[in-house]
């Protein structure tokens, strides 16, 4: 072969240009490369944003975006979250933008009411006394707390969209003004509408619009109490308001000490057991028996003893068998679970009735080994028609 002498000699052996080749990428690996790259700078996250999540733990919570937008109109480096739609919130540079679902690391105290729960509904009455706002009142027109030392104003109130309520005082029967405007609310709390001059009668019956789900209320400062709100197109009974779940009833109580069956009432509130047998036979010690002159447990392979059951003082209680013998002797007991007195015999019939003392507050009972069910305590001095288990 020919070749001009003043031509470069390229030498390379198959060996070298089969590395080469090898290390040349192809044109369709470099545009996905390439489209790689402009994905990130698309996804990546925004100086400002990095800043804001950087700078730790929410700085504070505004209930919508609206507030926040109106308190930092022209933003600063930290979070917020706004509790209306959960989100946290950061300033893009010229916006609050949302970064997503605030995963809080706890849920603080008092912060999730009732109607959020899965287990927890109220009574009859949906309002409750104690969580009302002394010295304002609430504007009809807007939604919005106005100072008034002459009034007051209930909490947000859960109600039903297109539902029917009667807003009434039972303790003002015959009188006006005792209760005032009133506004309805939405899901997130924003306001709806209202109602004018509900004070120029001792009740109201509503029909709620299709997007409302809170309400607040006015009512003068010393007209408190006797207030219900209720479901339906006529007012019944008065009733204190109450949580009620599938085993408790929740109601407010006077400040004081009770039994552990309940709680220690230190938020005027207390726990009571739904239903009327207050013997849980399945909580029990088994070969022993209760001492009623000394309240001690003896052993016996026959007997087994219930657990401290609950009391009040001053109180008529009648226990009972299915089968007359099942029963023995019990022991009462005062609040710190001291021996106060007992009662000898009782299983010589099929029920007895008794009354606790001033200081008694618990009582422990003993029962044939072989019972299972069908022992009843209940509060009263006659026998009802007994349920098992209740």
């Amino acid at each position: 072969m020919g070749y001009s002498k003043n031509r470069p000699i390229i030498q390379i052996d198959n060996k070298e240009l089969s590395l080469r080749l090898a290390e040349k990428a192809l044109q369709s690996d470099l545009d996905t490369a390439n489209q790689n790259i402009t994905d990130l700078e698309l996804s990546k996250a925004s100086k400002t944003e990095l800043q804001a999540i950087a700078s730790g733990s929410p700085k504070g919570t505004y209930a919508t975006l609206s507030a926040l937008q109106t308190a930092l109109p022209t933003g600063d480096t930290n979070i917020y979250v706004v509790t209306a739609d959960g989100k946290w919130y950061y300033w893009n540079g010229s916006a609050w933008a949302a970064g997503g679902v605030y995963q809080s690391t706890g849920i603080a105290k008092h912060s999730v009411s009732y109607d959020k729960t899965d287990f927890l509904t109220v009574g009859k009455n949906l309002y409750n006394s104690a969580k009302s706002t002394p010295d304002y009142y609430v504007d009809y027109r807007n939604g919005n707390l106005v100072a008034d030392t002459l009034n007051q104003v209930s909490d947000f109130v859960p109600i039903e969209p297109n539902a029917t309520y009667t807003l009434s005082n039972q303790n003002m029967v015959g009188q006006t003004k005792d209760l005032s405007q009133l506004a309805f609310y939405d899901s997130a709390k924003n306001y709806v509408s209202g109602l004018p001059n509900t004070g120029l009668q001792q009740l109201v019956t509503f029909t709620t619009p299709s997007n409302v789900y809170y309400m607040r209320f006015s009512f003068e400062n010393t007209k408190n109490e006797g207030l219900m709100i209720e479901k339906g197109s006529s007012m019944t009974t008065y009733e204190l308001f109450m949580y009620v779940s599938d085993k408790l009833i929740v109601s407010r109580l006077e400040k004081g000490i009770v039994d552990d069956k309940h709680i220690l009432a230190t938020s005027n509130i207390v726990v009571k057991k739904i239903g009327k047998n207050l013997l849980d036979i399945s909580k029990v010690t088994t070969a022993y028996y209760v001492d009623y002159t000394s309240g001690n447990l003896a052993a016996n392979a026959d007997s087994k003893v219930t657990d401290y059951v609950a009391l009040l003082p001053n109180t008529t209680y009648t226990l009972s068998s299915q089968i007359s013998g099942d029963l023995s002797q019990l022991a009462f007991y005062n609040q710190s679970k001291t021996y106060v007195s007992g009662l000898s015999n009782i299983g010589l019939q099929e029920y007895v009735t008794f009354t606790t003392g001033a200081n008694v507050y618990y009582m422990r009972l003993s029962i044939s080994v072989t019972v299972t069910d069908g022992v009843m305590l209940e509060e009263g001095s006659a026998k009802l028609v007994r349920t098992y288990p209740s």
